[in-house]
């Protein structure tokens, strides 16, 4: 074997070796950012501000401990409070993602997506709250603008007109969750798109959850009920 072969086969084993490790610094980066993502999204931000009152938004209203159930609960000025909270949960955890990978990689939007999928887990199964938290649009909307701003921007555009046009918040936010996908695609590309969409579905197995959760309780009623 000549020098040159050794000196290549030297040379490809290095550069190997320099790849391997370079995935291996990202994978971690990208674990530990999701975990910190995750325990961020737990904290229930509406469950400590309603228990100022002595009232936990889990089991009170509509039993769902977020922003809207916390203002119809205890006005709009606690309300705030877990607006800003929840969208906060949102955008600290893809600007800790960001501190912690942003020198390791060169597309960050991916990493972005991922953290804001694993604080809206955090938020709708929270472990500091006994798993039960709220839907994760707040969270949905603060990690989405922070990690892609321009989509996220036009998103909240697309909300506000739409309210101004229906006068309804409920049919703006699923619009505007709707264009976030739209936006994130002409703005980046389809797998932004996709991985939008993706993220968004925490949003509709929670709400399936919680849909499923009021049957149960429904149909447990009417079966008391009957044996009276």
């Amino acid at each position: 074997m000549c020098r040159n072969e050794v000196h290549c086969g030297c040379g490809f084993l290095r550069h190997v070796g320099l790849v391997g490790s370079t995935i291996l610094r990202v994978l971690v980066c990208v674990a530990v950012s999701v975990a910190i993502a995750y325990l961020v999204g737990s904290i229930p931000v509406a469950v400590i501000v309603a228990s100022r009152r002595g009232i936990d938004p889990r089991h009170q209203g509509d039993n769902n401990p977020g922003w809207w159930n916390t203002k119809e609960l205890l006005g709009k000025r606690l309300a705030r409070l877990v607006l800003v909270g929840d969208l906060a949960k949102g955008s600290i955890s893809v600007g800790i993602a960001w501190l912690i990978c942003a020198s390791k990689i060169d597309l960050f939007w991916p990493i972005g997506l991922g953290v804001t999928a694993a604080a809206m887990v955090g938020h709708a199964w929270p472990v500091f709250a006994g798993f039960r938290g709220g839907r994760s649009i707040l969270t949905f909307v603060g990690g989405f603008v922070t990690t892609i701003p321009i989509a996220g921007a036009l998103a909240l555009v697309t909300v506000v007109v739409v309210r101004t046009i229906t006068g309804k918040f409920s049919v703006a936010s699923v619009v505007g969750c709707l264009s976030a996908i739209l936006w994130a695609g002409i703005i980046v590309d389809w797998r932004a798109a996709a991985a939008t969409a993706l993220t968004q579905s925490i949003i509709g197995i929670r709400f399936a959850q919680a849909s499923m959760t009021r049957r149960r309780a429904h149909a447990t009623s009417v079966a008391d009920a009957s044996e009276l």
